[in-house]
């Protein structure tokens, strides 16, 4: 008959024992954050952080914001108020396609009252001082009275519909993807030909409004 069998369990020596560093548990980020850090979890708490967020004056039509440009972004002209007396006289903008021509139109309108301006096509902060800018606001209205700014517009939207069609850059002229010559291209429609460039720089009556608007209550300006 075979006898039992007896385990013996011996302690460990307080020694031999290796404590474990604590289990750290990993911090779960919120989906979203928002600017300066801000971390949103949630629409409210969003919308909460929009609302406390500083108010910036917003563009006219078909102008771009003040913020820094943005690769690919569409370049403009900011034009700011130095002392505006009301909220037209904050801010002025357009972007590229609308400040070139409306500037042209007010120096060649009005060059002795742009004249202390030397950089009208620039964004170096260049621009006209109070008494300056409420001259040429008064100007400007003259001209749009008598029709001047009417005719130059008529004149401008003219000479840019008899400008000729350009080759199409992107099928080099061909009416044909580059890649694929069985395909028409998108950019001309199959044609070869594309609208002229400059034909985009267009300027109208109520630009000139909005800018002599701005000139009488903003206390000189900066275009930046």
């Amino acid at each position: 008959m075979c006898e039992p069998r007896v385990c013996v369990v011996r302690p460990f020596a307080a020694s031999s024992v290796k404590e474990l560093p604590p289990k750290t548990q990993r911090k779960r980020l919120p989906p979203n954050r928002g600017g300066s850090g801000v971390f949103l979890r949630s629409g409210s708490l969003r919308s909460s952080y929009d609302a406390a967020a500083p108010v910036r004056p917003k563009p006219p039509r078909g102008s771009q914001s003040s913020e820094p440009k943005q690769e690919g972004e569409i370049m403009g002209m900011d034009v700011f108020g130095n002392n505006p007396t009301s909220e037209a006289g904050r801010y002025f903008g357009r972007n590229v396609w609308g400040w070139r021509p409306l500037a042209e139109l007010v120096t060649e309108l009005c060059p002795e009252e742009t004249a202390a301006c030397e950089q009208w096509q620039s964004n170096d902060g260049d621009g006209l001082d109070a008494a300056e800018s409420e001259k040429l606001a008064m100007r400007l209205c003259g001209l749009l009275e008598s029709g001047a700014v009417k005719a130059y517009c008529t004149n401008h939207a003219a000479r840019l519909a008899k400008l000729p069609d350009e080759a199409c850059l992107r099928c080099k002229g061909t009416g044909f993807r580059v890649s694929n010559p069985d395909i028409p291209c998108l950019q001309c429609g199959g044609s070869g030909k594309v609208a002229a460039f400059d034909r985009a720089y267009s300027v109208d009556e109520e630009d000139v409004k909005e800018f002599a608007a701005f000139l009488k209550a903003c206390g000189g300006f900066a275009i930046c």
